[in-house]
């Protein structure tokens, strides 16, 4: 008996078995995901640490050590690799291929580096860990203005990321290209020198500002209040404004009296991008696992031209790739 025989003699069974799988087939064909690059999985994760200006060895014995000595402790681990440069730790960790839930291992991981940052020298900043590198953007869009600064279209650019992120089966946004500000401050030596002040004692009394301490509370009965001390920085201004007591004297004066405030970008930047030969922020889009690329562009495209319509003049925000 083959199967020719078996379709002609169980004619109605095999008929409602087609109908179903042509049924099921149509249904699919309008509700399976789609997606122009697949998902992939990457067994991998790098966990950077920096601690600017200690030398290649220092940062191997203190702080690469330390933190490989904790990531062995997962049995999900295959393979470390670690590279230790001038102030920054560098470790690639490598996962066995039997082991699908990577979510619960990447999180274990957080947790073991998180044990280990109170056995690194004071000074060291927080790891980094990255484990998203199977995330593909679906879409890429570039914020270019010529009339603002790098520092108003970063500002417009984080309101665009907010707006993006309403769109329903987002699961990421990338903001690309930003270049960093940072508050400079120029110092005459000579002039320190004769108030009687060190640079070190300005950065003590600095960092003795902008800092967030509890207050605790105020119990009136009925009820409580919550006190919090001031001292907050929250204009550029607020800067120049820090009092400084002279050494020997008891004279006051503003920070401002002393050195030179100003805010400026990082030079040379790191990350620059550019669209179209202007300078610009990227954005990148990544789509929620499950999700149906054919659904999801109609969403966000709508909301990018309902956003493009709200920018201000001289503001541009264009599609340089759509899945």
């Amino acid at each position: 008996m083959n199967i020719t025989e078996i379709a002609f003699r169980y004619q109605k069974p095999v008929f409602m078995v087609f109908i179903a799988l042509l049924f099921y087939g149509a249904i699919s064909y309008f509700t399976l995901p789609a997606r122009e690059d697949p998902e992939i999985k990457i067994r991998e994760a790098i966990v950077i640490t920096n601690y600017p200006g200690l030398n290649a060895e220092r940062v191997e014995q203190l702080i690469t050590k330390k933190l490989e000595r904790e990531i062995r402790a997962i049995a999900e681990v295959k393979e470390i690799r670690s590279s230790s440069v001038t102030g920054q730790s560098i470790i690639h960790v490598d996962l066995q291929d039997q082991y699908f839930n990577l979510d619960d291992i990447w999180q274990d991981l957080r947790n073991k580096v998180a044990n280990a940052q109170s056995q690194l020298p004071d000074g060291t900043i927080p790891s980094i860990i990255n484990d998203e590198f199977g995330d593909v953007a679906v879409a890429t869009l570039a914020l270019t203005a010529d009339d603002f600064d790098m520092a108003a279209l970063y500002d417009k650019a984080k309101h665009i990321r907010d707006v993006l992120y309403r769109v329903k089966g987002t699961k990421k946004i990338d903001i690309l290209g930003v270049q960093d500000e940072r508050i400079f401050m120029e110092i005459s030596n000579a002039k320190l020198a004769q108030l009687g002040i060190t640079p070190g004692a300005l950065i003590n009394i600095l960092q003795s500002q902008n800092i967030i301490r509890p207050g605790g509370t105020l119990d009136t009965g009925s009820k409580s209040f919550v006190i919090e001390p001031t001292g907050n920085f929250d204009h550029f201004d607020d800067i120049g404004k820090t009092l400084i007591s002279l050494p020997g004297t008891g004279d006051i004066l503003a920070l401002s009296d002393l050195v030179d405030i100003r805010r400026d970008f990082i030079d040379p930047p790191q990350n620059t991008s550019y669209f179209n030969g202007k300078r610009a922020i990227i954005f990148a889009i990544s789509m929620l696992p499950g999700n149906n690329i054919l659904e999801y562009a109609p969403r966000l495209e709508n909301t990018i031209n309902e956003t493009e319509n709200i920018l201000p003049v001289g503001m541009n925000l264009d599609v340089a790739t759509f899945q």
